[in-house]
C-alpha cells in the first residue's frame, strides 16, 4: 500500500492536471484575500463610524425623559471570520433598534456596508472555494484513478505483486487526499497572510480554532468526493466512460 501511495503521490506531483489545479486553487485563495481585505476593512471602518455617531448622539441625553424618548441601537459585532464562511451575511439583520418607551425592537436589516456593488459581488469565501472548486478538482484527479491503470495494463501488474485490491484502492485514495489537503492548506495560508498583512485580521486562538474546524470539515468533504470519483473509476471500464 505504501508503494502505491508513494507512486501515486509522485504521479500527482508530475501531473499537468494537478499543477494546473494547484495554480487555479492558489489564484482563488489570493482572490479571497484581496476581496475580503476590502470587504472586511470597509465594514469595520463603517461600523466604527456608526458607533461614534451613536455615542455622540447618546452624549446629548441629559434627562430621564430624553432617555425614555430615545431609541438605542444594539449592533452585532463583526465575527472576523467572514472570509471563511460569509453565507451572504451582508443581507441579514446585523443589529436592532430598541425603543425605551414602548419596548419595541426593529431589526437593522440594511447591510453593514453601504457599498452596493460589494454586496452584489459573488461571495468568494473559503466554503465556496471548497464547495465548487475543490469538489471539481477531486473528480478531475480521481476519475481515471482505476480505469486509467486498467487501460495502461499496470493494474494487473500491481495486483500480481501480492497486493490486495483493498490496499491498492486505499493507497490511491490516500495519495489523492494528501495532495489535495496540502494544496488546500497552502492556499488558505496564502489567504491568511494577505489578510493579516493588510491588518484586517488579527491572528488569535479564535481564528485558529475556526481554521481547524474548517480544515476538518473540508477534509471530510474532499474525502467523500474522492471516494465518489474512485468509485466511478472502479466501475467504469475506461477513462472515457468514467
Amino acid at each position: 500500500m505504501i508503494v502505491v501511495f508513494l507512486h501515486q503521490l509522485h504521479d500527482n506531483l508530475r501531473s499537468l492536471r494537478f499543477q494546473t489545479s494547484l495554480i487555479v486553487l492558489l489564484l482563488f485563495f489570493v482572490g479571497n484575500g484581496i476581496v475580503y481585505t476590502y470587504k472586511m476593512g470597509r465594514a469595520l471602518k463603517e461600523t466604527v463610524q456608526a458607533e461614534q455617531s451613536d455615542e455622540s448622539r447618546y452624549e446629548g441625553v441629559e434627562t430621564l425623559r430624553q432617555a425614555v424618548d430615545s431609541h438605542f441601537k444594539i449592533r452585532a459585532p463583526l465575527t472576523g471570520t467572514e472570509f471563511i464562511v460569509e453565507a451572504g451575511s451582508d443581507w441579514f439583520p446585523y443589529g436592532m433598534i430598541v425603543s425605551v418607551a414602548s419596548g419595541r425592537t426593529t431589526d437593522l436589516s440594511s447591510a453593514r456596508t453601504s457599498n452596493y456593488w460589494m454586496r452584489e459581488f459573488e461571495v468568494l469565501d473559503w466554503t465556496v472555494i471548497v464547495r465548487y472548486l475543490l469538489s471539481f478538482l477531486c473528480i478531475v484527479l480521481s476519475y481515471n484513478a482505476i480505469s486509467g491503470e486498467l487501460e495502461g495494463g499496470t493494474l494487473r501488474l500491481a495486483l500480481a505483486n501480492s497486493l490486495s485490491r483493498a490496499q491498492f484502492l486505499i493507497g490511491k485514495f490516500l495519495a489523492h487526499l494528501v495532495i489535495l489537503v496540502v494544496a488546500l492548506v497552502l492556499g488558505s495560508l496564502v489567504s491568511l497572510a494577505i489578510l493579516a498583512l493588510n491588518q484586517v485580521l488579527e491572528l488569535n486562538w479564535f481564528v485558529a480554532r475556526c481554521y481547524l474546524f474548517f480544515l476538518g470539515g473540508a477534509v471530510v468533504y474532499i474525502a467523500l468526493f474522492l471516494l465518489l470519483g474512485i468509485g466511478v473509476s472502479t466501475v467504469a471500464r475506461n477513462s472515457a466512460t468514467s
